[in-house]
């Protein structure tokens, strides 16, 4: 396992200011990194309790970022349970999180990919799997170390049977902005989006229609995204993360 100038990112649903966060960075830069090795906040409100969700905003957040890095990715609501803890290579970038589906849409766009199971200590946290278990094998992917996980095949691993689009609202900004799991590049720029009493047709960027006016567009991750020029999408359109496209 080579990784050249790294980092570690954390990509959670904890909610922004988490003391959950901080204990993973304290921990990861006082047990096992050495003061130079950057550790980000990537994001903190993936949407809660929602790995189906947020396996479509993984890969779009990370798809021009740099390989050398670890994604360490918290979706996790069957923490404690059965459910395995995994390692994903994915071409050359490294994934580490709960076999639930949060990391299978990243591996079904790699090229190449391979799978790690992670051996679950009896006397770790049953509730924080995040800073017990994912932070210190991300550390040692770091350092350049075999990782306390044992190579698997994929065979069983949660959503790689899942669709590689998904057509629902996967995420909501604070702006009011509703990320979709669609591929912009994969939508006809002439689509109209029928969704209640509004016909949403898509523009390049927010000034581009009036104040107040719904739109549809290709954001900065290439997703579908809807917006309105100055007011709130997901109130005029009355749909929140989980909810289906007509």
């Amino acid at each position: 396992m080579t990784i050249t100038e790294p980092g570690i990112a954390l990509l959670t649903d904890f909610g922004v200011g988490s003391p959950y966060i901080g204990q993973m960075q304290i921990m990861l830069r006082e047990q096992y990194l050495n003061r130079f090795t950057p550790i980000v906040e990537l994001i903190s409100d993936l949407p809660q309790f929602r790995p189906d969700l947020a396996a479509y905003l993984i890969p779009a957040l990370v798809q021009n970022l740099a390989d050398s890095w670890v994604y360490l990715c918290v979706v996790d609501p069957g923490v404690g349970s059965g459910r395995r803890a995994l390692v994903l290579q994915a071409d050359s970038q490294w994934f580490i999180g709960p076999d639930n589906g949060l990391l299978a849409v990243v591996a079904k766009r790699a090229k190449e990919r391979r799978w790690w199971s992670i051996p679950i200590p009896e006397d770790c946290s049953a509730t924080f799997h995040g800073r017990d278990i994912f932070a210190p094998v991300a550390a040692q992917i770091i350092a350049e170390d075999e990782p306390l996980a044992v190579p698997i095949e994929e065979d069983g691993i949660v959503g790689l049977d899942w669709s590689d689009e998904l057509p629902k609202i996967i995420y909501r900004d604070d702006y009011g902005n509703l990320m979709t799991g669609l591929r912009a590049e994969h939508v006809p720029p002439s689509r109209v989006f029928n969704i209640g009493k509004y016909q949403i047709t898509r523009a390049r960027t927010f000034s581009d229609i009036p104040v107040g006016n719904l739109f549809w567009y290709q954001n900065s991750l290439g997703l579908v995204e809807f917006a309105a020029n100055s007011a709130r999408a997901d109130t005029l359109l009355d749909l929140t993360p989980g909810d289906t496209l007509p």
